[in-house]
């Protein structure tokens, strides 16, 4: 495993916490597209987009969700 370490104090509830959910790479897409409070497009230069795979970890951030696991596993099964 690879640690990620995100320093963003307005956010984050506990500073200096350590979380064992597993995450991966293509979770920073979903992440970065919640923090900034848009949405991802259906389209681009009118082409179809297919949504980013991955899931956000602003619940994990803030403190909301106690783990990301179950999803995952959820969105991994189903695919």
């Amino acid at each position: 495993s690879t640690p990620l370490i995100i320093h963003w104090p307005k956010v984050i509830k506990n500073p200096g916490s350590i979380s064992h959910d597993l995450c991966h790479i293509m979770d920073l897409m979903p992440t970065a597209i919640q923090a900034a409070g848009i949405e991802f497009p259906e389209t681009y230069k009118g082409r179809e987009l297919a949504p980013p795979d991955g899931l956000s970890l602003m619940p994990i951030l803030e403190g909301i969700a106690p783990t990301h696991c179950a999803t995952r596993l959820t969105k991994l099964l189903a695919d």
